[in-house]
């Protein structure tokens, strides 16, 4: 492998002194010759024509090699330009690179926190959704209740009637409760929090059976009271439960988060 080192840096100072040496000599040769023509006008001796033939050769010999490493060293000069501004220019493209990659990597970055957000906010509406639902079912669950047993007690067209209509709205509310849980189930990925919903959606489900069986109740059987309640404080136990599952679940999230979880309480 070529040594940079040796390339770059001991050839222009090897090309330097042989400049310098080649200009020494050529000094020294011009001194011997006019110190050799002066003695030849001091004493009379006078060069012939081999001797100036000679000398010629000599210095054209000198001077041909002195334009030869003039030659060499301006080409040296040159290639060393070349190469300085091409490893600048590679460089330059290397650092261009970089801060292209830094600024891919932070828009990479920011794009990674705005899709963690979105998820996030939208994970937390479903589970607003699922809570809003449960905060339903006391009203319409006691509802129906009534209504059953008043026309259990007093049997009428009124009180039928009415035992139909509270039916309805119950079933609205459950279809509500029911579907935003299983939204809840395809949105969420969190372990944690897909456990919630589904613990809760199983004890919704157990309330659901037992209006639903309230409603085809026999006349000759007792209203199952008792199991109504259990159910219906299982469910409602849960908005508790996904109200702080929002809460921690919200806790790592950006602070410009579209959902309050202290505004879940209203609901």
């Amino acid at each position: 492998m070529e040594n940079p080192t040796i390339h770059s840096c001991s050839v222009p100072r090897v090309l330097k002194k042989i400049g310098y040496g080649v200009g020494l000599f050529i000094v020294v040769l011009l001194a011997a010759l006019a110190s050799h023509y002066l003695f030849g006008l001091a004493t009379g001796t006078r060069f012939n024509e081999t001797q100036w033939a000679a000398a010629g050769a000599w210095f054209g010999g000198v001077m041909t090699f002195g334009a030869v490493a003039v030659a060499l060293y301006q080409s040296n000069q040159a290639k060393e330009r070349a190469e300085r501004e091409s490893r600048d220019s590679n460089q330059r493209n290397l650092n261009e690179r970089l801060l292209h990659q830094e600024a891919l990597a932070r828009a990479e970055d920011r794009l990674a926190t705005e899709l963690d957000s979105g998820r996030r906010s939208e994970q937390t509406q479903t589970i607003a959704a699922v809570v809003a639902a449960i905060a339903e079912q006391p009203a319409v669950v006691r509802g129906l209740t009534t209504a059953v047993h008043l026309a259990r007690r007093t049997p009428s067209e009124e009180n039928y009637a009415s035992r139909t209509a509270k039916y309805d709205i119950w079933q609205n509310s459950s279809g509500r409760l029911v579907a935003a849980l299983q939204t809840a189930l395809m949105v969420v990925d969190e372990p944690h929090v897909y456990e919630q919903v589904r613990r809760a959606g199983a004890d919704c489900e157990r309330l659901r059976r037992s209006m639903t069986d309230l409603y085809s109740l026999p006349f000759d059987e007792q209203i199952p009271r008792r199991q109504i309640h259990v159910n219906l404080n299982a469910t409602l136990a849960h908005q508790g439960e996904l109200i702080q599952v929002v809460r921690d679940y919200l806790r790592d999230s950006p602070k410009d988060s579209s959902i309050d979880p202290d505004q879940l309480m209203l609901w």
